[in-house]
């Protein structure tokens, strides 16, 4: 072990022993460390950031944010599509459905907006600007509507 890291354990834990409570930069230490490793776990796999607008795909169970599956969608939606020869719906509705950008199973239905991944990112987000003493990033929303383009409503 480091002697300077035994070192400040011994003098921390004198610290808890007089006072009965851990200073704060004790505190802050862990906060950073569990941070991080949470920050990884709920990081969205296109964007690698922190998910925004979490949203998961009923078929694989997959999450995403908002905006990298749309964009997934869209690119799928409109490869080798030229607008200017498209009259129909049908003609540049992919036959095969859009697909999973991890697991690449197909995807026929809505995703869904995955609330809890949504709260817990909220209050990394808010831990985080506690830390670094910046500002959230806000995003603006996106309706329901924005699916349509890709799930006509039946």
């Amino acid at each position: 072990m480091d002697t300077r890291l035994h070192t400040a354990n011994i003098k921390e834990r004198e610290i808890i022993d007089l006072t009965g409570e851990a200073p704060k930069s004790i505190s802050h230490r862990y906060l950073e460390i569990d941070l991080s490793w949470i920050h990884m776990i709920f990081m969205c796999p296109v964007c690698k950031d922190l998910y925004k607008e979490p949203i998961t795909l009923v078929e694989c169970g997959h999450t995403f944010c908002r905006k990298c599956i749309f964009g997934w969608f869209s690119s799928i939606l409109h490869a080798n599509n030229d607008n200017a020869l498209i009259n129909n719906w049908d003609q540049i509705r992919p036959e095969k459905p859009y697909s999973c950008p991890m697991c690449r199973v197909g995807i026929e239905c809505r995703p869904n907006t995955a609330f809890i991944i949504r709260q817990i990112t909220a209050i990394i987000e808010d831990l985080t600007v506690i830390q670094e003493g910046s500002q959230p990033n806000i995003d603006e929303e996106f309706r329901d509507s924005m699916w349509e383009e890709f799930f006509p409503q039946t």
